[in-house]
């Protein structure tokens, strides 16, 4: 990915982990818990455009 990507990703992430930190009806562990698999996804979903990226799928 080039540095607007990244940019891009991390700005994204960020605002839906300050929605879940904003959200009054989650309890602390399930803030946790959401943020926690925020950052997995986000990491699963750069993984497999790199993986696309490299078969040739994606430019």
């Amino acid at each position: 990915m080039n540095n607007r990507e990244i940019i891009e990703h991390e700005a994204i992430k960020n605002v839906i982990k300050m929605g879940i930190i904003n959200n009054s009806c989650l309890t602390a562990v399930q803030k946790q818990q959401a943020l926690d698999n925020i950052d997995k996804a986000a990491k699963q979903a750069d993984w497999f455009v790199e993986l696309l990226r490299r078969c040739g799928y994606i430019v």
